[in-house]
């Protein structure tokens, strides 16, 4: 794991003092893109423990993270598939998403689900993203990631599939990092959007 920054450890993170408005909350939203997805677009450990007390912000917006105990390793294959899964979504490309989430292992090849029910279950795991910019952040940004990644109904995607050991913490990053940002109601300028 990596080493303790001093520096970094010192600078301004999220807490209970927190609130909209603060500088800490503008640095949020423009640094959201790397505190969600930082790991999985440059490296395999994905911090998977992402609550207010584990961030700090340095003044040029890099996120600096704290507390490593609940970190996940996945493999390098898994990493690239799952960021060629997430460019395919993103570019609406639905044949390209479906056989990526096959390759991926998340439904059997000989799933039911159709490439245009694939692509519209990603298209809410990736809301924000393909959202004109920039996105401000509310609660029920919060309540549709929740519904994109827990099957509530007996209908939902997510009941076709076995989640790989690798793919359960990043939900948990995706849904922590959401309703922080939902209850800061924090601007975001996500990355590159088809949108835009």
């Amino acid at each position: 794991m990596p080493g303790v920054d001093d520096h970094v450890s010192r600078l301004n993170g999220l807490d209970r003092g927190t609130r909209r408005g603060s500088a800490t909350q503008e640095r949020l939203g423009r640094s959201r893109p790397a505190v969600a997805t930082g790991s999985a677009r440059h490296a395999n450990p994905f911090h998977a423990d992402p609550h207010p007390g584990n961030y700090r912000f340095r003044p040029d917006d890099k996120v600096g993270f704290l507390d490593f105990g609940c970190v996940k390793i996945v493999p390098e294959h898994f990493r690239r598939t799952h960021m060629r899964t997430v460019r395919a979504a993103l570019d609406g490309r639905a044949d390209d998403l479906r056989e990526l989430v096959v390759q991926a292992g998340f439904p059997s090849a000989d799933t039911t689900l159709t490439a245009d029910q694939v692509n519209r279950w990603w298209a809410e795991i990736l809301h924000e993203l393909l959202r004109p910019r920039p996105v401000t952040f509310t609660r029920d940004n919060s309540r549709r990631a929740v519904r994109a990644l827990i099957p509530f109904s007996p209908g939902h995607p997510v009941r076709q599939m076995a989640l790989a050991d690798d793919v359960v913490f990043m939900s948990r990053i995706s849904l922590n990092v959401n309703a922080i940002c939902g209850i800061l109601g924090s601007p975001c300028t996500p990355g590159q959007s088809r949108t835009t």
